[in-house]
């Protein structure tokens, strides 16, 4: 038989080694539960890091069709539609030497993976606001059914590259069709 101090010395540690192991447990838990959080703040991070990289490539294609625009058609305005404000990118005034504004073409950009239908819809509402008479949408992304560039509901979706021959043409459209409304009355 066991005497009653060495009962208590094993009583006592079990107690303390039950309380270390319990101990140890919370530290565990609350390790795991810094370690969680982490990985929660370093996903966000990433997410807001990858959205500022996306916003910033899509302004910057925004100021390259800009800038294109006003080295290939100096006689134009090129009004830039200010971030935060509603609407699309940039109009192009189109303007001869022989008459100020003969008609508009509205620009917008998009610079993501895959095309959004909801585009289109806002675009023509961005147009009619704006009394535009052409609109372009510059992307990357395509609808499914589309290769390359072509219209879409009125609006024509053309890549970067295309927009570059695309707007000579449609800007000769705009000259012609205001000079057909000059000499018909229409």
């Amino acid at each position: 038989m066991l005497s009653g101090q060495l009962l208590l010395k094993l009583y006592v540690n079990r107690n303390l080694k039950n309380k270390l192991t319990e101990n140890e447990f919370l530290k565990q838990k609350e390790l795991e539960k810094q370690l969680e959080d982490q990985k929660k703040l370093v996903d966000e991070m990433k997410r807001k890091a990858e959205q500022g990289l996306t916003q910033r490539q899509g302004e910057m294609l925004e100021l390259e069709i800009e800038s294109w625009l006003r080295a290939q058609f100096p006689l134009d305005t090129i009004e830039e539609i200010k971030k935060g404000a509603r609407g699309a990118d940039c109009l192009q005034i189109v303007n001869t030497r022989e008459k100020h504004n003969c008609g508009t073409i509205y620009y917008e950009s998009k610079r993501t993976k895959d095309f959004q239908q909801g585009w289109i819809e806002k675009f023509k509402a961005d147009m009619r606001e704006k009394g535009a008479t052409i609109g372009i949408l510059v992307t990357e992304a395509f609808p499914k059914d589309m290769e390359r560039m072509g219209q879409r509901e009125g609006v024509w979706i053309c890549s970067f590259e295309e927009f570059k021959g695309l707007c000579f043409v449609l800007r000769e459209t705009v000259i012609t069709m205001d000079k057909h409304c000059f000499f018909t009355g229409e």
